[in-house]
């Protein structure tokens, strides 16, 4: 998690920089068997706290159980909790980027409230090929209550939400901030603003 601001304007603002080591993102505290890759290619990027949906990637999952990883769960209200309160308009919480391989809605729910304060979230929404976890708000309900509004959807899930409380400060000056420069989802920053002018896309 990290807060970089390169503005000239904002040159007093330092960095902010927190780092967590063998964690997981989620609602729920204790410890979790993580996946790192097996089913899916064997692949160490493709690791997941979840279950695949495919039966033949899920008997492959099952068959490496002793590899799988004993991470901590952490919720990210409790990380956020420490980050310096944002003092709009020189310090503020830019993008929260989520790619949790199928349980982005879980981690980005464990924000609460705390999502609040970022510009932007852009996620991997659609858990697509995993087996989600029961009685998990839907992230479009959860970021909808919360005043973001979908401006982009890259393919099914993979989305970029605008909040409605920064809009005037994003609009005032884009290059600020990271929503649509991020790897996996960039975007046209005139065309954020018109889908966010419009009420914003229907995003599921």
């Amino acid at each position: 998690m990290s807060h970089f601001e390169h503005s000239k304007e904002f040159a007093d603002v330092r960095p902010y920089t927190q780092v967590i080591n063998a964690a997981a993102g989620t609602k729920k505290g204790g410890v979790s068997l993580f996946n790192p890759g097996f089913g899916w290619g064997n692949v160490s990027d493709t690791g997941s706290l979840l279950p695949f949906q495919d039966p033949v990637k899920e008997k492959e999952r099952l068959r490496h159980l002793g590899s799988h990883l004993a991470v901590r769960n952490i919720r990210l209200d409790d990380l956020l909790a420490h980050v310096p309160p944002p003092r709009a308009p020189k310090f503020v919480w830019d993008t929260m980027k989520l790619d949790v391989q199928g349980a982005d809605g879980d981690a980005m729910a464990s924000a609460g409230d705390y999502v609040d304060n970022f510009i932007c979230v852009v996620g991997e929404f659609d858990g697509l090929y995993y087996v989600l976890p029961e009685g998990v708000k839907k992230h479009f309900e959860f970021l909808k209550e919360h005043r973001f509004r979908c401006v982009h959807d890259m393919w099914p899930g993979n989305s970029i939400w605008l909040n409605e409380r920064h809009i005037d400060l994003y609009k005032e000056n884009p290059k600020r901030f990271g929503c649509h420069t991020v790897y996996d989802s960039k975007a046209d920053v005139a065309k954020l603003i018109e889908n966010y002018e419009k009420g914003g896309l229907g995003c599921t």
